[in-house]
Order: structure tokens, then C-alpha cells, then sequence
């Protein structure tokens, strides 16, 4: 187990470091970019998922630690006919949130926009509340408005209605994101994005710039920053125009989210700062810190004071963590002990503490067992990781139990 750790280890530097100065990084900050973001920041290499899709991650494992006997699986490639399919989805699902969501009648100043996504709100007490606020969303309520983004899909898409239904019970003023988004931006980008992608292609007929450590990783790799331009980019770029649309209308001079370096992060940190007005971005950590994620690896070389979103990432001017540990981590990558503050968990306010009472399906008599008993709580999706890694362990002398995230009421127990 030992020595699978290590070569864990040795594939995420080896990726990380490659990734912040790689030659790929400076073509594209020279030759793509939409305004003055370069698409480096909002793609699938940067976004560095390895929880909701970890085939390519396990791909580089093999690679880097040259498991020759190892096959490639899942190979995340840019696909036209999946690019076409998300085109019209998009068109269709914006259309009918302009048609099922009313316009604002009067749009007046709003001090503080709290940005949420819609699978974060949920039943408390009589209304519905946005979870990952805690009770600071409570205060100033009048000068305060939320901005929910809706997820396009199609379980989303059915349940319209229903969603209009809960958000109209949390007592807020809210505006909703997707309807913020322009049809003829829908074309635009997607025109920009497939003229971006055919001129990518140039470059790689011209060389291979994926190797790590003398390994060719272009199989894995480029094939995954192709896949960006399958709808990936084409998002983020939407929903940021569409975010600055609406901080133009309230002229927000407070933008509160949870991103962090997540999906959207990026973008909408950028088209914040872009807005009419002087804007200050406000994030949460919502997640718990660990640093074996790549999601909070991060790299100094990407980020600086400057405001120039071709060499550098965007990012918040505020960042409040949950605790001491990601705040010690954010300062050695941002060079400043400014701006950042360890608040704690702002969703275990709006516990209820509410417990039904079930009989257990099966009864553990400890004593008998002889076993250590480990109880796995898993944070959302990472049961992927956590089962996957879990076979190259000895479980003989232990009983695990293994707890799904409460988002995930489909997974079996």
C-alpha cells in the first residue's frame, strides 16, 4: 500500500508541475482567448477532475509509472456529435427558463449577489434556504438578492415548474442565471469555440507537446484538453456572459459565492471583475480541505496581483476557509496573508438535528465481530476514488461501513 501511495504521489507532481509550465500553457495564452481570458484557465486540463471523471487520472497513473501492462480506458475525446446534442439542449433549456421564470419588472440596486446552485437549496423549517450560506444569508435580506444557476439537464428540465415552486418559498429576492443567457451568445460561442478547436488542431499537427519526464502522455492528455471544446468551454463562457449581464442590471458591488476552483470558478471570476462596476468577489469554502485532492492543487506560478487573465488565473479578493490548514495552504500560493480568513463551516448553522428513528437493517455485535470497525463518511462523489483505492488494502481484521453524501440517494449502501 506504501509503495501505491508513493506512485500516486509521483504521478500528481509530475502532472502539476508539468501543467504550470508546460508549452501548451503559453500557445494557448498567446493564441486562445475569448476578451482577455485565455481558454487555458477553463478547460478540462486545468479544471483537474479527478472525482466525477477519473479514467484519464488512473490513464497517467499507469503512464507515468510505466505500467506497460496496462490498458488505456475511457479516453475523455472531443466528440462533434456530443458538441451538436449539448447545442440544441442548451438553446432548448434557456428558451423555456426565459418562458417558465417572469422577468424582473423593476431591476434596482442590489448591494450583494449570492450566487448558488440550485441543488444546494433545500427544505428548512417552512422555507426553502440555501445551505451553504448558513445564516449570513439572513442578514441585510433587503439588499441582498440570490442568483441561482440551474443545472441543464434534463431531470432539471422536467421539473421546472416545481423548482420555481421552492425557490419562490425561501423568502428571498432571487433572479435566475439561465435566464440571463443570450441566444445570440449561444451561437457565438459555439461558432468561437469550433474555430478555436479546428485552429488547436494546427498546433498539433505541428508537435507533441504532452510529454511528462520523457513519458508521451498525448493519448491521454491532449485527447482530454480536446475534450473541453465538447461543451465544456462553450459553458463557461455562457453563463459568465450571462453572470455579467445580470451584475450590470443590479449593479452589484458584492459578488458571494462557493466556486472556489471549481467548475465555473474561473469564468465567473473573471466576467465579475469585467462587470460596469467596481466589484468585490467574495468566496466560500464549502468543500473540507484535503491536500490528496487535485482540485486544491494549485500552483503560485498561476495566480498574481496583476489583472491579466492571459497569464494569470482569476480569483476572488476575498477568500473565506472553513479552517486553519487551506488558509496556510492559500497564502503560500497567493504570496499574501490578504484577504483570506478561516470562518469555519458556515452550512453546520442551519442544522436541524433532526433524527428518525428507524429499526437497523442488520444489528453489529461488536464483540463477536473481532473486527476494527471503520465508519467511512464520503464527501460528494468521492466514493469513486475512495472504493477504487480501497481494493489495494488488507480488510481482513477490519469491518467498514461506508456512508454516501446525502446528494447521492441513488448509490446503493
Amino acid at each position: 500500500m506504501t509503495k501505491h501511495l508513493k506512485n500516486w504521489d509521483k504521478t500528481k507532481h509530475l502532472f502539476l508541475n508539468w501543467l504550470s509550465n508546460c508549452q501548451i500553457k503559453y500557445v494557448f495564452i498567446q493564441n486562445f482567448k475569448y476578451e482577455n481570458l485565455s481558454l487555458w484557465w477553463i478547460n478540462n486540463l486545468t479544471f483537474k477532475d479527478s472525482m466525477l471523471d477519473n479514467s484519464w487520472y488512473k490513464n497517467l497513473y499507469h503512464h507515468t509509472n510505466n505500467f506497460k501492462n496496462q490498458k488505456i480506458v475511457k479516453l475523455n475525446k472531443f466528440r462533434f456529435f456530443s458538441l451538436i446534442k449539448k447545442f440544441f439542449f442548451t438553446l432548448l433549456f434557456t428558451i423555456l427558463c426565459k418562458l417558465t421564470f417572469k422577468k424582473e419588472k423593476q431591476k434596482k440596486k442590489t448591494t450583494n449577489c449570492f450566487l448558488s446552485f440550485e441543488r444546494n437549496i433545500a427544505p428548512y423549517k417552512k422555507i426553502h434556504v440555501e445551505r451553504q450560506y448558513g445564516s449570513f444569508q439572513f442578514q441585510n435580506k433587503k439588499d441582498s438578492r440570490f442568483l441561482i444557476y440551474l443545472i441543464p439537464n434534463l431531470k432539471t428540465l422536467l421539473n421546472l415548474k416545481k423548482k420555481n415552486r421552492n425557490f419562490s418559498s425561501m423568502n428571498f429576492s432571487f433572479s435566475i442565471l439561465n435566464r440571463y443567457v443570450s441566444i445570440f451568445d449561444i451561437f457565438s460561442i459555439y461558432l468561437f469555440t469550433l474555430f478555436s478547436y479546428l485552429k488547436l488542431k494546427i498546433f498539433f499537427n505541428k508537435d507533441n507537446y504532452f510529454f511528462i519526464e520523457n513519458v508521451n502522455c498525448s493519448q491521454i492528455l491532449k485527447n482530454l484538453l480536446e475534450s473541453s471544446f465538447s461543451g465544456k468551454i462553450q459553458d463557461e463562457l455562457i453563463y459568465g456572459l450571462a453572470l455579467r449581464r445580470f451584475l450590470n442590471d443590479y449593479k452589484c458591488s458584492r459578488f458571494f459565492n462557493y466556486c472556489e476552483f471549481f467548475n465555473f470558478s474561473k469564468s465567473f471570476y473573471y466576467f465579475a471583475k469585467t462587470s460596469r462596476n467596481k466589484i468585490k468577489i467574495i468566496t466560500i469554502n464549502h468543500f473540507p480541505y484535503d491536500k490528496n485532492n487535485l482540485f486544491f492543487s494549485l500552483h503560485k506560478r498561476d495566480f498574481s496581483h496583476k489583472k491579466d487573465f492571459l497569464k494569470y488565473s482569476p480569483k476572488p479578493d476575498i477568500f473565506l476557509t472553513q479552517g486553519e490548514l487551506y488558509k496556510k495552504y492559500l497564502t503560500k500560493i497567493f504570496c499574501s496573508k490578504k484577504n483570506i480568513y478561516a470562518i469555519g463551516s458556515l452550512k453546520s448553522e442551519l442544522n436541524q438535528f433532526s433524527v428518525k428513528k428507524e429499526k437497523p437493517k442488520k444489528i453489529i455485535n461488536y464483540k463477536k465481530l473481532k473486527k476494527k470497525i471503520i465508519s467511512i463518511f464520503l464527501s460528494s462523489n468521492s466514493h469513486i476514488n475512495i472504493i477504487d483505492q480501497l481494493r489495494f488494502v488488507d480488510l481482513t481484521n477490519f469491518y467498514l461501513i461506508i456512508r454516501p453524501h446525502p446528494f447521492l440517494k441513488d448509490i446503493k449502501q
